[in-house]
């Protein structure tokens, strides 16, 4: 088993739509919009820097026992290294939740998105520059580069079961990378092999004098040969009261975790939300593998500001319980 190494994010319950289509809205909310950071490996030349903003809305929807659509969008920038290999991906996401009972929900996603990708050349160093003593930038590198950049149009297909009693939980599946292609330095048509992704999640509340409820998680993700396995533990403890009957949901939260990607790193994490409205997620990669001999243990941080409006009425949610 290799470790896989795509874009990716550590926080895991703010991650979803980048990963499976069918989570658009799935919140109690009828919005939501969010901005994230994350720096990797900034050790390594310029590191991997990557930014994203996301964007969900719910459509014809009124109450807890109705059907309902979901909208989402996401754009992520990533720039990689001296060279700034950069990835750019604007992509929309159309959801169908259907209620299948009074605690659980069927949803399925499809999300197309414009994808570009780019490198600059200038400034890296090459065998033919060294002159015999040291390096010489002024000596022709004698590499010649078709095309620098080159964009391609995406897709991802994905499910998603949820359900809510007394304990709940999640189980989603995608496919994706079914309409791209690999490569941007030449000609090639070879489309890039499909990603596999699965995610499951349990929250329950735990008897103890406050409220307190722990969330696990696990994603796997499969590429060709390459995987990617990170689980993780939360914890939440609300802070004042929601009310059941009036919709009027003000507690506000404080959390703490961590999740291991498996191989690779732990990853701690913090984060306050405030009145069911605003939050602040932090999270650092702790890099443990074999590469920390280049990086040391500094993977890198997470930081993720999420806001969600108004609350559908009647919505089912385990905190209500």
């Amino acid at each position: 088993m290799s470790i896989a190494q795509d874009i990716h994010f550590s926080q895991l319950n703010h991650s979803q739509l980048f990963m499976n289509p069918a989570t658009a809205a799935d919140m109690t909310g009828d919005m939501a919009a969010s901005l994230r950071y994350r720096k990797q490996w900034p050790g390594i030349g310029k590191g991997y820097g990557t930014n994203a903003a996301t964007f969900e809305m719910s459509l014809l929807r009124q109450k807890s026992n109705t059907n309902y659509l979901g909208v989402g969008v996401y754009i992520v920038s990533d720039k990689a290294g001296k060279a700034q290999l950069q990835t750019f991906e604007g992509v929309g996401s159309l959801a169908y939740h259907l209620r299948t009972g009074t605690t659980e929900r069927f949803s399925m996603g499809l999300s197309l998105g414009y994808v570009q990708r780019s490198i600059r050349t200038d400034g890296l160093a090459w065998d033919a520059q060294h002159n015999g003593i040291a390096f010489d930038a002024a000596l022709d590198n004698r590499e010649t580069f078709g095309n620098q950049s080159r964009s391609i149009v995406d897709g991802t297909f994905g499910l998603l079961w949820w359900h809510s009693s007394k304990t709940e939980w999640k189980f989603g599946y995608s496919l994706g990378h079914f309409l791209q292609q690999r490569t941007f330095l030449d000609a090639g048509s070879d489309k890039l092999s499909a990603k596999h992704s699965a995610h499951f999640m349990l929250k329950y509340k735990i008897p103890f004098m406050y409220v307190v409820y722990i969330r696990y998680d696990l994603q796997v993700q499969r590429q060709a040969g390459a995987m990617t396995i990170l689980p993780g533990v939360m914890a939440e403890r609300r802070i004042g009261n929601d009310s059941r009957y009036t919709g009027a949901n003000t507690s506000s939260g404080i959390m703490a975790g961590c999740y291991y990607r498996i191989g690779d790193a732990i990853v701690p994490t913090i984060g306050f939300e405030w009145e069911r409205m605003l939050s602040l997620f932090i999270s650092y990669d702790i890099t443990l593998s074999s590469f920390n001999k280049a990086v040391g243990t500094g993977g890198g941080p997470e930081i993720t500001l999420r806001y969600e409006g108004k609350k559908t009425r009647g919505v089912a949610r385990l905190s209500e319980e």
